[in-house]
């Protein structure tokens, strides 16, 4: 079993960048997810240039608005990145779209969450089985991460690593007319978990 307490203490100082590289370099099977969202860009294109053929993660939420699956798109044409479309079932799906979405908050919001997102993930994590995953989450985005380390061990088997937890170098501070153009189904207030880094 990994020891996430040493790996903590060794890369505590090291930026991001340098995490990434070696973590692609010593992994057997490394992947990354990413929204996609507007300021996805400088994560996706270091993760390219290192890795040109490393998997990518991207869960359709369906009930987002198109924002996210056009820059999907946009970033996969100019880094030809090897991008992993999830989703969850038809039947998952047409259940919400008959009974609608719930009120954010709520337990059946957290139970949309699980439907949604953690779901289709964890089911691709047990079919594809990858040692580390990397996420570009940062301490300032919600209280739950502002609580956790850079790598986090919770079932012993995928290891996740928030690379720039603490590393402003790669942040992209896009516009706010563009920020709005992404509404996130899954994250409907910006301190909020989407429910896929918090389980």
């Amino acid at each position: 079993m990994v020891d996430c307490r040493s790996l903590n203490d060794i890369y505590r100082n090291v930026a991001g960048e340098e995490i990434v590289r070696s973590i692609i370099a010593d992994a057997t099977k490394p992947i990354a997810t990413s929204k996609f969202g507007p300021n996805a860009e400088p994560f996706i294109k270091l993760l390219t240039q290192i890795s040109p053929t490393l998997p990518i993660v991207w869960i359709d939420v369906v009930f987002d608005n198109l924002a996210f699956r056009e820059n999907m798109y946009r970033l996969k044409r100019k880094y030809q990145i090897n991008v992993i479309e999830l989703r969850a079932s038809s039947t998952v799906i047409n259940k919400y779209r008959e009974s609608g979405l719930p009120q954010k908050g709520t337990q059946s919001f957290f139970q949309f969450q699980q439907n949604l997102k953690v779901e289709p993930f964890k089911a691709f994590c047990e079919t594809y089985t990858p040692d580390f995953w990397m996420t570009d989450i940062r301490r300032d985005d919600t209280d739950y991460r502002d609580t956790i380390e850079k790598f986090s061990c919770d079932d012993g088997k995928l290891i996740k690593v928030a690379p720039f937890l603490n590393d402003e170098s790669y942040k992209f501070n896009g516009r706010a007319e563009v920020n709005r153009q992404f509404n996130d189904i899954c994250k409907p207030e910006p301190h909020m978990e989407c429910g896929l880094h918090n389980n």
